[in-house]
């Protein structure tokens, strides 16, 4: 994934690296696996809040993009497998988040 400044990827180790693409060098690499190999299938993805990244080990990441720490993760409820996409907004900011409370009330 590029984001303008920086290509983003991910790997079957389960590490993600951002290269300088005019350069080709290595700016940062962020090893996610914690003791189980949780590869990366689906490309990163640049929001306004970090880079959102997905592994196979049921967890979703975000990443602060200068420097690959760790800003957040959720457990996902399975593996994710496909490039998680973004509308620049909070989850929470939607109207389906914040009007469907349980799956009763969706269908009201």
């Amino acid at each position: 994934m590029f984001d303008g400044d920086a290509l983003y990827a991910g790997t079957d180790d389960g590490s993600v690296i951002r290269l300088n693409p005019e350069r080709g060098q290595i700016r940062w690499r962020r090893a996610l696996s914690t003791g189980v190999i949780a590869a990366i299938r689906a490309g990163p993805v640049a929001t306004p809040y970090g880079l959102a990244v997905a592994t196979t080990a049921d967890t979703l990441y975000l990443l602060d993009r200068e420097t690959g720490a760790v800003k957040s993760r959720m457990t996902t409820p399975g593996s994710v497998l496909g490039t998680p996409a973004s509308d620049g907004k909070p989850a929470g900011d939607s109207p389906q988040a914040t009007e469907a409370r349980s799956p009763q009330e969706a269908k009201k």
